[in-house]
């Protein structure tokens, strides 16, 4: 049915935009995926002529090399596969050059490449342009390779249509725009669903992807888009959490995928995680001052990951008055000036210069994010956090000795704020650590399993679930609100005054220009901090409060008015 109304209502959008302007359906590139593999090999051969600097550099490339070449040479005979790999060996070409001999054999017509964080997608879309664009297309790489995320640029206006619509022969996307298609009820949402049949699709960090509720359904989805649709799977993580093994998630729509990388390489592989990296737990600590001395031991440079936006800046504002070399990323700074902090902490990292420096970050530091620290802490959250976090340590072999990544508790007073999705997932976080599970030589795939059978019985599951339900009663609406991936209650405030001063004097305004000068703050906060949406438009507010570019983004006034409220600051 929804592949139905989505050739329906393309059609009639396409033939409406026709009408009214002229507009007409961009000319799809040719998919060329002979040519195009032929191009990754020659740049995964070109990357592996680089000089190692040391013998674990050495060992890891050698380990790059193998795992791309059994990946490439894997039989393309499943329509659903796993792919479990180490950070840092090279997922994202070595499974694309599967993809791309399975979609020679079957004559896909795309691949789609689905991540779930827009930082991915951006890195991920950097190689793929480097690697598989063509001699004779670089002139207009993004035509090729398409990027479907609010934060992409475009050369063109065909060249956004190519992303948007899904005509592109690589289509970059976010597991929201994804899942979130393939449950829409909408003309508007399902007008592209149509260029999924006959496609690749290459579900990264996939551990990431979906909440563990609305995997059930999905995965039907995706079962009968391999078995109906001509469509083919590879789920890849460095922490996979084979979901379709367990009953209590997937009922009896279990099944046992195949795995890309073939036994005699896993294990070594495995062997070598156990070096790069190692997990140990600091137990409780007693508030922001014990947490900052226990990080200023470690050496640096350092990762510090908390759970919640304010937590962050307290710990990142605290550290920096105590005279520590700090730098703060979170989502209190707006994506223009996020993108310039990380692109400093990377230039940081690269030249290592200078190692007595703390990033103090929240999750979004958490996954696919190409930077490698001396030292990791992780607030108690998830086994998979952790996990990922330890992705971003030692990613390289830099440290012969390895890494340590903490976990840690900590007494949320003097401004630190619990998440309120933590507590289960942390108390089975706890357990594993209880029971060793970290000291043993435990596949991280099934440590994470483990963890989400135990999050699941913890919890305990409601009798029906709900979008199970709604696509069983063909209740489409319903279907559509409760497969929400994100279901966040938040309203978009700009933070940069020229932007703002342009909407009101109403100048033309593209959506990316508001999106990069504007952060998101929920909704129950609005009234709180006394926010006003600008003239004529209702759902726009402004933060007429500080705003730090360079540090703390709009906690530099939040902190402020915390402070003001529990009477340690004062307004003259």
């Amino acid at each position: 049915m929804r592949l139905g109304l989505s050739c329906l209502v393309d059609a009639d959008h396409s033939d409406t935009a026709y009408a009214d302007t002229g507009w007409t359906v961009p000319n799809e590139p040719q998919s060329r995926w002979a040519e195009r593999l032929a191009s990754l090999d020659a740049y995964v051969a070109d990357l592996g002529r680089r000089e190692a600097l040391s013998d674990d550099e050495k060992r890891r490339n050698d380990f790059r090399r193998r795992f791309y070449q059994a990946c490439r040479q894997r039989e393309p005979d499943a329509s659903l596969m796993a792919c479990e790999g180490p950070v840092g060996i090279g997922k994202t070409t070595a499974v694309t050059a599967y993809l791309l001999r399975r979609a020679i054999a079957t004559g896909a017509r795309r691949l789609f490449i689905v991540a779930p964080y827009t930082a991915i997608l951006s890195q991920t879309a950097r190689t793929l342009r480097e690697a598989l664009v063509l001699k004779n297309e670089r002139g207009r790489p993004d035509t090729i390779v398409a990027e479907h995320h609010h934060r992409a640029d475009f050369s063109s206006i065909s060249s956004r249509d190519l992303a948007t619509l899904w005509t592109a022969p690589i289509v970059l996307t976010t597991a929201v725009q994804f899942f979130e298609t393939l449950s829409a009820n909408t003309p508007s949402n399902l007008r592209k669903l149509h260029a999924l049949p006959g496609s690749m699709v290459f579900l990264d960090e996939a551990h990431a992807a979906l909440p563990t509720s609305l995997w059930p359904q999905n995965w039907r989805w995706m079962r009968e888009l391999t078995a109906d649709w001509g469509c083919s799977f590879v789920l890849a993580s460095g922490s996979l959490a084979r979901f379709w093994e367990v009953d209590d998630i997937v009922g009896d729509s279990r099944l046992r995928l195949p795995e890309l990388v073939p036994p005699d390489l896993a294990s070594p592989l495995r062997a070598a995680e156990d070096r790069r990296v190692s997990f140990v737990s600091l137990g409780r600590l007693d508030g922001p001052e014990a947490l900052a001395e226990a990080v200023a031991a470690a050496p640096g440079p350092r990762l510090l990951i908390m759970n919640t936006v304010q937590s962050a800046a307290v710990m990142a504002d605290m550290m920096r008055k105590k005279g520590r070399h700090i730098m703060h990323l979170s989502t209190a700074l707006c994506p223009r000036d996020r993108d310039a902090v990380l692109a400093l902490a990377k230039a940081r990292l690269k030249h290592r210069s200078f190692t007595d420096w703390t990033l103090v970050a929240t999750s979004l530091m958490e996954a696919g994010v190409d930077v490698s620290f001396r030292t990791c802490f992780r607030e108690r959250f998830a086994t998979t956090s952790l996990i990922q976090i330890g992705g971003r340590g030692n990613r390289n072999f830099e440290w012969s000795e390895g890494v340590t990544v903490y976990d840690f508790l900590v007494s949320h007073i003097d401004g630190l704020k619990a998440h309120p999705a933590a507590a289960t997932s942390a108390e089975v976080l706890s357990d594993l650590f209880r029971d060793k599970e970290f000291e043993k030589a435990v596949d991280p795939a099934q440590l994470v399993t483990l963890a989400m059978r135990k999050e699941i019985r913890r919890r305990g599951q409601p009798s029906e679930n709900a979008l199970l339900t709604a696509e069983r009663e063909t209740r489409y609406p319903g279907a559509a609100e409760c497969g929400k991936v994100i279901d966040a209650d938040t309203r978009l405030v700009v933070v940069d005054r020229s932007l703002r001063d342009r909407i009101i004097a109403r100048e033309r305004v593209c959506t990316r220009e508001l999106l990069l000068g504007s952060v998101q703050i929920w909704t129950n906060k609005i009234d709180h901090l006394g926010l006003d949406s600008l003239p004529g438009r209702d759902e726009i507010f402004w933060w007429p409060y500080a705003y730090d570019p360079a540090f703390l983004g709009y906690m530099e006034g939040a902190l402020f008015l915390e402070g003001v409220a529990a009477g340690a600051a004062v307004i003259i």
